[in-house]
């Protein structure tokens, strides 16, 4: 039982070590500072965990509402950021393909619902491009959007942990990782 333990104290703080200097690297070599992507571009290239600005992006009127899969993440709110002239197709009928959907946490209470409409009054985004939220694909289907594997989710509003943070994650995984053999355990 001891040795079970110590080998899973000893992994969380690997864990957290991992985390804490790939954040410290990151945002000194990395992806963290902010880039601008022009959505109406083609050869966009939108990677992972980017800290970006879209410009020229539109907000469609549609916003999809997203329960979360697991009990301890929040319900999303979510909107497709597209070009003029796919907001254009979309708007005569078409179905259209956005690169990016939007997200914000809803609050807990029903009774204040998060708007998107501080948002739409520019042709700007900013927020962290991740890993897919949870969506509902049919929802999107049947207001003539396509979602597949290639659609990207930005976080609005939402920036890149600090480096000083990464590295109080680093030295904690580093402690945690060393008190199995600091407690003679």
């Amino acid at each position: 039982m001891r040795a079970l333990l110590r080998y899973l104290v000893l992994f969380g703080g690997i864990v957290l070590m991992i985390n804490g200097c790939d954040g410290v690297v990151s945002s000194r070599f990395g992806t963290l500072e902010q880039s601008t992507i022009d959505l109406t571009d083609t050869d966009v290239n939108i990677g992972d965990d980017d800290y970006v600005k879209v410009t020229n992006a539109v907000f469609t009127p549609v916003t999809i509402d997203v329960q979360s899969a697991v009990f301890w993440s929040a319900d999303v709110r979510q909107s497709a950021l597209l070009t003029g002239a796919q907001l254009s197709a979309w708007k005569n009928g078409e179905r259209v393909r956005p690169q990016i959907i939007a997200w914000l946490k809803s609050p807990a209470s029903t009774s204040a619902p998060i708007s998107l409409n501080q948002f739409t009054k520019s042709n700007t985004a900013e927020g962290v491009i991740g890993h897919s939220t949870t969506t509902d694909a049919a929802a999107w289907a049947k207001q003539r959007f396509v979602i597949d594997e290639s659609t990207h989710y930005l976080h609005l509003n939402q920036q890149p942990a600090r480096w000083y943070w990464s590295l109080a994650m680093f030295l904690g995984g580093l402690t945690i990782a060393a008190l199995p053999d600091l407690l003679n355990l």
